[in-house]
Protein backbone atom coordinates (compact mmCIF):
# COMPACT_ATOMS: atom_id res chain seq x y z
CA UNK A 1 0.00 0.00 0.00
CA UNK A 2 1.23 3.71 -1.17
CA UNK A 3 1.06 6.39 1.28
CA UNK A 4 1.32 10.19 -0.04
CA UNK A 5 2.36 12.94 2.17
CA UNK A 6 0.21 16.17 1.53
CA UNK A 7 1.98 19.24 1.62
CA UNK A 8 0.75 22.76 1.23
CA UNK A 9 0.81 24.45 -2.18
CA UNK A 10 2.57 27.60 -0.65
CA UNK A 11 4.60 26.92 2.42
CA UNK A 12 4.34 28.66 5.42
CA UNK A 13 6.71 31.89 5.63
CA UNK A 14 9.38 30.64 8.76
CA UNK A 15 10.00 32.57 11.50
CA UNK A 16 13.89 32.73 11.84
CA UNK A 17 15.81 34.29 15.44
CA UNK A 18 16.97 37.06 15.12
CA UNK A 19 20.88 37.15 15.49
CA UNK A 20 22.06 38.49 18.92
CA UNK A 21 25.11 41.15 18.50
CA UNK A 22 28.39 39.41 19.67
CA UNK A 23 31.28 41.19 21.51
CA UNK A 24 35.00 39.71 20.78
CA UNK A 25 36.60 39.99 24.59
CA UNK A 26 39.86 40.11 24.33
CA UNK A 27 42.07 39.01 27.03
CA UNK A 28 46.08 37.87 28.45
CA UNK A 29 46.15 35.01 30.77
CA UNK A 30 48.87 32.96 32.53
CA UNK A 31 49.64 30.43 30.05
CA UNK A 32 48.19 27.98 33.23
CA UNK A 33 44.84 29.17 33.58
CA UNK A 34 44.07 28.24 29.71
CA UNK A 35 41.85 25.12 30.76
CA UNK A 36 40.42 26.67 33.27
CA UNK A 37 39.53 29.67 31.48
CA UNK A 38 37.83 27.24 28.79
CA UNK A 39 36.23 25.67 31.26
CA UNK A 40 34.64 28.71 33.05
CA UNK A 41 33.62 30.29 29.53
CA UNK A 42 31.85 27.09 28.55
CA UNK A 43 29.77 26.89 31.89
CA UNK A 44 28.68 30.31 32.06
CA UNK A 45 27.78 31.00 27.86
CA UNK A 46 26.98 27.65 27.04
CA UNK A 47 25.83 28.03 24.20
CA UNK A 48 26.20 31.51 23.44
CA UNK A 49 29.88 31.16 22.99
CA UNK A 50 30.55 31.71 19.41
CA UNK A 51 34.32 30.75 19.64
CA UNK A 52 37.49 31.31 21.99
CA UNK A 53 40.67 31.77 19.85
CA UNK A 54 43.85 31.17 22.14
CA UNK A 55 47.56 32.45 20.41
CA UNK A 56 51.18 31.62 22.66
CA UNK A 57 53.19 34.65 23.52
CA UNK A 58 56.62 34.69 22.83
CA UNK A 59 57.80 34.07 26.07
CA UNK A 60 55.14 31.34 26.80
CA UNK A 61 54.22 32.18 30.39
CA UNK A 62 51.26 34.24 29.09
CA UNK A 63 48.72 33.80 26.23
CA UNK A 64 46.43 35.77 24.31
CA UNK A 65 42.65 34.98 24.09
CA UNK A 66 39.58 36.11 22.34
CA UNK A 67 36.49 35.11 23.52
CA UNK A 68 33.46 35.78 21.30
CA UNK A 69 30.16 36.05 22.77
CA UNK A 70 26.37 36.90 22.51
CA UNK A 71 26.05 40.66 24.00
CA UNK A 72 23.82 39.77 26.67
CA UNK A 73 26.43 37.33 28.10
CA UNK A 74 29.20 39.85 28.25
CA UNK A 75 28.50 40.90 31.50
CA UNK A 76 28.04 37.55 33.65
CA UNK A 77 31.60 36.10 31.47
CA UNK A 78 33.31 39.05 32.65
CA UNK A 79 32.20 38.87 36.21
CA UNK A 80 33.15 34.80 36.25
CA UNK A 81 36.33 35.56 34.98
CA UNK A 82 37.35 38.42 37.37
CA UNK A 83 36.05 36.41 40.33
CA UNK A 84 37.57 33.33 39.08
CA UNK A 85 41.40 34.39 37.68
CA UNK A 86 42.28 37.00 39.17
CA UNK A 87 45.69 36.98 36.69
CA UNK A 88 43.49 38.19 33.97
CA UNK A 89 44.00 41.10 31.92
CA UNK A 90 41.14 42.42 29.83
CA UNK A 91 42.16 44.35 26.75
CA UNK A 92 39.66 45.39 24.29
CA UNK A 93 35.72 44.60 23.59
CA UNK A 94 34.40 44.52 19.97
CA UNK A 95 30.86 44.58 19.46
CA UNK A 96 30.02 42.30 16.09
CA UNK A 97 26.95 43.34 14.73
CA UNK A 98 24.92 40.83 12.71
CA UNK A 99 25.19 41.40 9.16
CA UNK A 100 22.91 40.13 6.03
CA UNK A 101 25.58 37.15 5.35
CA UNK A 102 24.75 35.65 8.69
CA UNK A 103 21.53 35.93 8.51
CA UNK A 104 21.58 33.91 4.83
CA UNK A 105 23.25 31.03 6.82
CA UNK A 106 20.41 30.65 8.50
CA UNK A 107 18.15 29.66 5.59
Amino acid sequence: MLSYLCLPARPAALKLPVPQPRCVMHMTVDAGSITALRHLAMRVCGETMEFMRIAARARGDRAEVWLCVSQPSVALVTDAIMASLPGVKFGQFSRLVPTQISRARLH
